[in-house]
């Protein structure tokens, strides 16, 4: 019964709330303009859209962490005397 209670009490807030939030200070009939003298006209610079492109750069200090690491090596031992391909060369 309890729960009931602070559930109905909640209820009740927020439609106290809801309706509190509606009967704000605009306009009172449909279709009335506000009053314009109330905010100050702000100056701002217009110019024509034109096709360019965008360039951005960030610059910060950063630290990256490897999501994994694999340690690279021989499975045998010894030298390496010719290398049959070149960079960039796909092998299989």
């Amino acid at each position: 019964m309890r729960r009931m209670r602070t559930g109905t009490r909640i209820a009740v807030t927020l439609v106290a709330l809801a309706l509190a939030a509606c009967s704000g200070s605009g306009p009172s009939v449909v279709g009335e303009a506000p009053d314009a003298r109330a905010v100050p006209a702000l100056e701002v610079e217009t110019t024509l859209v034109r096709r360019g492109a965008i360039q951005q750069q960030i610059a910060a200090p950063a630290t990256l962490d490897a999501r994994r690491e694999s340690r690279i090596g021989p499975e045998v031992q010894g030298t390496l005397l010719r290398v049959l391909v070149d960079e960039g060369d796909r092998v299989e």
